[in-house]
């Protein structure tokens, strides 16, 4: 019998082995147990940095859509449009995101007057756009 660990990324994690009762192994049987534990030590490395990769690739691309509607929102302003489609889109994109049913955004004013600037969905007795107390 001859048998060898199978070693992935330096720590044991297995072993292979082969024998026979009934005649001698071939002289080079040691040496090609030890190539094809090392084969398969390479296979199982390459497996867990695939699946790790995918995990990254994965988390990745939700952190990408994750930033997307501030990346648009970003743009608009970059693009320097006026404040009432700022808000617009910033409602939109929120709404959107937590699956709101209605967003508003509501500016205070220092004499205390609360008007409303941007709307996404609500039911029809929501106040409208530029609508104070």
């Amino acid at each position: 019998m001859v048998a060898a660990p199978i070693i992935v990324e330096g720590r044991v994690w297995g072993a292979i082995g082969t024998g026979t009762r009934c005649e001698c192994l071939p002289a080079d049987t040691e040496q090609r147990i030890a190539d094809f534990t090392e084969l398969i030590g390479t296979a199982m490395a390459n497996a867990a940095g695939r699946a790790q990769l995918e995990e990254s690739r994965d988390e990745l691309r939700r952190l990408a859509e994750e930033q997307a509607p501030f990346r648009r929102v970003a743009t608009l302003v970059a693009r320097g449009v006026p404040p009432a489609e700022v808000f617009a889109a910033v409602v939109q994109e929120v709404a959107h995101i937590l699956g709101a049913d209605a967003t508003p955004i509501a500016r205070l004013d220092p004499d205390g007057v609360t008007t409303v600037v941007a709307v996404a969905g609500g039911p029809p007795d929501e106040p409208a756009v530029g609508s104070g107390p």
